[in-house]
């Protein structure tokens, strides 16, 4: 059986190398979608073999969807530019595309903080369907947070190994990620609920995310960094809601 790896990028010349490399003897086909990068992005993942393809972004979803319009092989793996299946994985997933009654398979993401492994916080096993036979999905939800919708007969297993997220590398930059998707965020909500503004979202959501994640997630089992993600979570939900109350009242 045959697999399109399917990418979308935007100035990744840090991660796409490692990415494509990755995908060597998995994947017949490697499509690189990518939004204007100005970096060496293009150029890595041509030189690499990639089919590399343009398109403006507007969402993720949409971006995501026509990428898969360019996957020509039976199976379609999508996969970030800052994640690399693991050698467990890669075995598994040549063995279970070869299996007729198979048509999607999910697997555990485990992320990298600070170059980190994070284990709790709801960051692991973190499962994902992203291999499944092309035409038996598509890509929805609201911007920032698409996910994947499956078609109703579709069955699913779930493989063993990790799909390796590489995280950020540092604090400042979860917090410039955070500024950018609250933005996406604040946006999305406002336009779909036609949101008016809560002055209770901004003081209730961010002390129960961060109990959440802390403690009932067990997040202090990862130490400090486990301290910082749920804080920065709890931080994300504030401006994910003052956002959204500006929006709401300009």
């Amino acid at each position: 059986m045959s697999i399109s790896a399917v990418i979308i990028t935007l100035n990744e010349e840090q991660n796409i190398g490692k990415c494509i490399s990755s995908l060597q003897g998995l994947v017949e086909e490697i499509i690189v979608l990518d939004s204007g990068s100005t970096d060496r992005t293009i150029q890595i993942s041509a030189e690499m073999g990639a089919i590399v393809k343009h398109r403006n972004f507007t969402t993720y979803a949409d971006q995501k969807n026509e990428a898969l319009k360019f996957a020509t092989k039976e199976w379609v793996f999508s996969i970030d530019a800052d994640e690399f299946p693991s050698d467990e994985l890669k075995s598994n997933i040549k063995k279970f595309v070869n299996n007729p009654k198979i048509e999607a398979c999910s697997m555990n993401r485990k992320t990298t903080f600070c170059g980190k492994p994070i284990y709790h916080g709801g960051w692991y096993p973190d499962r994902k369907v992203r291999l499944w036979k092309n035409g038996k999905a598509k890509w929805g939800g609201k911007n920032p947070h698409e996910h994947l919708i499956l078609d109703a007969s579709v069955q699913t297993v779930n493989l063993a190994g990790d799909l390796m997220h590489q995280g950020v590398s540092s604090i400042e930059e979860h917090i410039e990620k955070i500024e950018y998707y609250s933005d996406l965020a604040a946006n999305s909500l406002v336009k779909s609920k036609n949101y008016k503004g809560k002055t209770m979202d901004i003081l209730i959501s961010p002390a129960f995310t961060f109990v959440k994640k802390y403690f009932l997630q067990l997040g202090f089992l990862d130490g400090y960094y486990g301290f910082i993600i749920a804080r920065n979570s709890a931080f994300s939900k504030y401006l994910k809601y003052k956002k959204a109350n500006k929006l709401s009242h300009s």
